[in-house]
């Protein structure tokens, strides 16, 4: 019974208690208690792949925490070596600055100093600018529908749907 799904497994417990049903009604008593063995029998087997199922999710979500940790690590890394390389071009940037030069020859390389795009530095704030270089944004406010939604408020187009999870515990 093992190789069955979940799915499977619960297929065949609704065969079997419709199997428990027609057996008592025809007085098979010997043929109902060989079904409720095979019944308890099935449920059995849907504890064993539930327990599987659990030492799946546990190893999945302690891989991902590891990937993630690992994942957090790289991108500590990656940061530090962008940081640097920022710093080390702005170390050259001000040396060629200093020296009035534009250009100088690195061994294999040449480096140069290059003007880049204009950026636009706001020094007020974005509500005393002019409309026309103000962006607005709207957005749903669904902590304020929620509790309005609570609170028995009816809205047109919103709605509280409730989830369901998986929670597991050790016993």
């Amino acid at each position: 019974m093992n190789h069955f799904t979940l799915f499977q497994l619960t297929d065949a417990a609704h065969e079997i208690v419709q199997d428990i049903i027609d057996a008592q009604i025809k007085g098979d008593y010997d043929e109902v208690e060989a079904l409720i063995e095979e019944l308890n029998n099935l449920y059995k087997a849907r504890s064993e792949k539930h327990e599987g199922y659990v030492h799946v999710i546990k190893n999945a979500e302690a891989t991902a925490k590891a990937c993630k940790a690992e994942a957090d690590e790289f991108t500590i890394r990656a940061r530090a070596l962008d940081n640097l390389s920022k710093r080390l071009k702005d170390t050259l940037l001000a040396d060629l600055h200093q020296h009035g030069e534009k250009t100088a020859t690195a061994g294999k390389f040449k480096i140069a100093r290059q003007a880049g795009q204009p950026r636009v530095i706001v020094r007020i704030e974005a509500a005393e600018l002019p409309d026309d270089y103000q962006r607005v944004t709207i957005e749903a406010d669904k902590t304020a529908l929620k509790n309005a939604l609570k609170a028995g408020d009816i809205i047109d187009g919103v709605e509280l749907e409730t989830t369901e999870h998986i929670r597991i515990r050790v016993r």
